[in-house]
């Protein structure tokens, strides 16, 4: 559903593996982000391969 952000972010993981470093990527979704398009973020981390994926929480409206 993302392709474009998958093909970042795959290109970000095949940077990482060559650095011998792990891909980390933290979310931070505004508050009024529909939550399928946070799933549709997560997804597209899944399939470029990142497992390592943290949610940073927000107030009342993330930055």
């Amino acid at each position: 559903q993302m392709p474009e952000l998958v093909a970042v972010l795959d290109r970000f993981k095949k940077a990482a593996d060559a650095a011998q470093s792990k891909a980390l990527v933290t979310v931070a979704p505004h508050d009024a982000v529909p939550h399928q398009r946070l799933v549709d973020v997560l997804n597209a981390c899944a399939e470029a391969g990142i497992t390592g994926v943290t949610l940073a929480g927000g107030g009342e409206g993330s930055q």
